[in-house]
């Protein structure tokens, strides 16, 4: 009975023990190796440590690698002439009085030498990038303010550019911030401020213009770039664009009046991101911080884009309460009075691009209201007070397009439907004309109210079709819109 329960004893003292390790009695002062607390699950956690640092060094090879590939054997980009030019004012240590942030509006629409000439104190510098995002704008100046001192900032602020990003044009302009920035920053952004969810994006992107360049091809890209990185060549034709100086590059080509499309996009203020906000407060305060007196600005679009814009006038209150707020003030120069006489669409190359021309009589604009706002004067009598009132000045119609335009079942006739932009009061006429065989353009459908219209297409050949728009009443046209791509019934684009 005795040897039972002690037995009995013994078996119990095994289990607490077992289940309490703590209890267990050490053997040199050591437990023995299959009783050590917690043993496999620090060996796991090493393991998954162990992991997450290979896979970070891996990513920092590939980041390393990638950022030299594109630096030595891409070809020659607005880029490399910007930081060029960034490194020659630093090396002779010039004045920079003014740094413009933003998107591709900043370096084709702030033309760098008449502002600095209008302005005095030193030079402009146009730091756009195009698809540009908030967090890139924050770490380019966060660089140009480790080299200069200027006393002005403008953030280029647009309606697309405070609402939550992530698409892969988001990623694209983060990628050609970076292209801006010294190595150790270029990795230092991508590490801090790359997501997750933009790594599908990356790797979805060709960094070098989607092209697979032969060696030979890579050799003279490297001979090239070193030849931008040590010159000091101005006004470089660069695709329809001539880079000018210190971020500049005016377009060269004009929009006819009326022949950009109408498109249509809806702003809300719900649409707002934190984040994105965020990042322009931060970059106001570092530029604030620095001594730089900070503006808020939007560069102008064409009237088509402004017309596109389902509630821009909300956009404009917002960014108006946000300077107000801030401490600064807010250049809409889309509400710049008297433009639709001053700024017509010959001045711009597309909806969002002014070209060589409108750059110059934007620059002179802004140059003029800057130094106004520097002094302390109101500049408010400059601008219309809304886009209500900008509107009573537009007495044409806009732009058209065409929302669909598809072939019969048979091929027989062609069917268009018709959009236009205009003010409430115009009432719009629509016609339809074909060109084939690369002829002048000919009507198939008269002058009609209707937006719908229907031609007889049988026996085209290699037809190309033209949408025009004028007010009821008038003779000539006042938008239009060229190469209307129509689509069988299957919705194909038809031959």
């Amino acid at each position: 009975m005795h040897r039972r329960e002690g037995s009995c004893m013994h078996s119990s003292d095994e289990k607490l023990r077992k289940a309490n390790p703590a209890e267990t009695p050490m053997k040199n002062g050591a437990y023995p190796a299959e009783m050590k607390p917690n043993a496999g699950s620090a060996s796991r956690k090493h393991r998954y440590l162990s992991r997450i640092l290979e896979i970070a060094i891996i990513l920092a090879v590939v980041a390393c690698v990638e950022i030299a590939a594109r630096a030595c054997f891409d070809g020659v980009h607005l880029a490399d002439y910007y930081n060029r030019d960034i490194r020659n004012l630093t090396e002779e240590k010039q004045k920079v009085k003014m740094v413009v942030l933003g998107a591709s509006q900043v370096y084709h629409g702030c033309d760098t030498e008449l502002l600095s000439d209008k302005l005095g104190g030193g030079d402009v510098i146009a730091a756009g990038v195009a698809s540009s995002t908030n967090v890139g704008n924050y770490y380019i100046m966060k660089d140009l303010l480790k080299r200069f001192d200027p006393e002005i900032v403008l953030i280029d602020l647009h309606w697309n550019t405070i609402m939550k990003q992530g698409d892969i044009s988001y990623t694209r302009g983060n990628l050609l911030s970076m292209d801006r920035l010294p190595y150790l920053n270029q990795l230092e952004f991508a590490f801090k401020e790359f997501s997750l969810d933009q790594i599908p994006n990356v790797s979805a992107m060709f960094r070098f213009g989607g092209k697979l360049y032969s060696p030979q091809k890579l050799l003279k890209n490297y001979i090239r770039k070193k030849e931008v990185a040590g010159g000091k060549e101005k006004r470089v034709q660069h695709g329809n664009s001539v880079y000018i100086k210190n971020g500049f590059s005016a377009y060269v080509t004009s929009a006819g009046r009326g022949s950009m499309p109408a498109e249509h996009f809806v702003y809300s203020n719900e649409q707002n991101d934190a984040q994105e906000l965020a990042w322009v407060k931060k970059t106001q305060k570092l530029c604030e911080d620095s001594g730089a007196r900070v503006i808020y600005l939007t560069l102008p679009s064409s009237m088509s884009r402004v017309y596109s814009v389902e509630n821009n006038s909300d956009f404009h209150d917002f960014v108006n309460s946000l300077a107000k707020k801030s401490g600064t003030v807010y250049l809409d120069m889309n509400l710049l009075k008297d433009r639709e006489k001053t700024l017509p669409d010959t001045m711009f190359t597309d909806n969002l691009h002014l070209n060589v021309i409108g750059a110059n009589f934007i620059s002179g604009e802004l140059a003029k209201l800057i130094q106004k706002t520097m002094s302390g004067e109101d500049v408010s009598g400059y601008f219309y007070s809304d886009f209500a009132q900008m509107q009573k000045d537009v007495h044409r119609i806009v732009a058209c397009s065409a929302v669909s335009a598809s072939l019969s079942d048979d091929g027989s006739s062609v069917t268009v439907q018709a959009y236009s932009l205009r003010n409430p009061d115009l009432e719009a006429q629509y016609r339809l004309l074909v060109s084939t065989d690369g002829k002048e353009y000919e009507e198939l459908v008269p002058w009609q109210d209707s937006e719908t219209l229907t031609g007889d297409a049988a026996g085209l050949r290699n037809p190309k079709f033209r949408l025009e728009v004028r007010q009821k009443g008038q003779e000539d046209y006042d938008a239009y819109q060229n190469n209307i791509t129509v689509t069988d019934a299957a919705g194909v684009p038809a031959a």
